[in-house]
């Protein structure tokens, strides 16, 4: 029997790159004191989020803090009231470029590179002007953060310096005149898990075909790597003040792709986690800010048309009147021939 081969000159698979478009902040960050116990989620009681501008951008921006007061019903104290934690925002050289501070765990030393801008320093209590409200707290222009290959970067650093107890909180920033929020990432983000509801899931882009992904503390709760083409490849629940890790092999169409992580929903009633992933030399990869629900999205419509051209061997596949019910964008992979 004569075995044949069709040389396919295109083929078209189509999925919708506004599958993860995605809706506002679903948790809260948190952060503990450093004599609370390790099992509690936070391994490190620093948490350090970086705000990342267009060098075109330009006007005047404000930082807006959420409930950064600590003993409230958003956050978690034991038995006395005793905690004291610092908020902080630096700009300038070396607050993105400096050693360890884009790894999950940077060193104490490059924490503080940089110009510090301004702080606020909170003790655990009821303070009525930061409790659930959000403040204004403090004004920048893109020209005071680091530039870096395109971009301005400032850091917002988060520290626990006394205490035992938990702190959730939030930020975010947004352009003064047009409202335009503020791009944030974050290399080891530690949060409070929603309990007995739906999952959240967090964004990222990996640029090598190997990735190994770390989390701490999940106390078994359900976690998945979701890719634009595989949305549940499980991963390794880790346990009370345990880290797990998972490496993942991705498929030359899924890198430099749009991923996410899934956690929970919860299931302890106050769950707090930290995760973080690398590459495959190891480089600490950044989590897109905020950590969301995920959004459902329609299936495109795919229209397609398959044609035989005169030499009887090479089809035409066109997917090209492909459309998305959700008016989001769509992109394909095209690999060049089968057989």
């Amino acid at each position: 029997m004569r075995k044949i081969f069709f040389n396919v000159a295109f083929l078209l698979v189509v999925f919708s790159a506004g599958k993860f478009i995605m809706a506002q902040s679903a948790v809260h960050y948190v952060n503990y004191g450093p004599e609370s116990e390790i099992k509690e989620g936070d391994d490190d009681f620093v948490q350090v989020i970086f705000l990342v501008i267009p060098e075109d951008e330009s006007g005047t921006f404000t930082v807006k803090l959420f409930d950064i007061d600590c003993g409230n019903k958003y956050d978690l104290t034991y038995l006395v009231l005793d905690s004291k934690f610092r908020f902080s925002i630096y700009g300038g050289s070396g607050v993105y470029t400096a050693g360890s501070i884009t790894s999950h765990h940077p060193l104490k030393s490059d924490l503080y590179k940089g110009k510090l801008i301004d702080s606020i320093v909170t003790v655990t209590g009821n303070d009525s002007q930061y409790d659930d409200k959000w403040i204004d707290f403090v004004k920048l222009t893109p020209d005071q953060g680091e530039l870096v290959n395109g971009y301005r970067y400032f850091k917002f650093l988060v520290e626990g310096l006394d205490g035992d107890d938990a702190n959730e909180f939030d930020i975010e920033a947004e352009f003064d005149d047009s409202g335009k929020k503020i791009a944030m990432i974050n290399y080891c983000p530690t949060f409070r898990l929603p309990p007995y509801n739906k999952p959240v899931r967090v964004r990222f882009t990996p640029e090598t075909d190997k990735i190994t992904i770390y989390n701490f503390d999940g106390d078994s709760g359900r976690l998945k790597f979701v890719t634009p083409f595989r949305p549940n490849i499980g991963l390794t629940r880790s346990y009370e003040g345990q880290w797990k890790e998972d490496e993942i092999n991705l498929e030359d169409y899924e890198v430099n792709e749009v991923c996410e992580l899934e956690f929970g929903p919860g299931i302890d009633k106050i769950n707090d986690i930290s995760f973080y992933a690398v590459d495959d030399e190891g480089t600490s990869l950044p989590f897109r800010m905020p950590i969301i629900y995920p959004v459902a999205n329609k299936k495109p419509v795919i229209r397609k048309d398959i044609s035989l051209l005169d030499d009887c061997r090479t089809f035409v596949y066109d997917a090209g009147a492909t459309s998305d019910p959700d008016n989001n964008d769509l992109r394909c992979y095209a690999p060049s021939r089968i057989g």
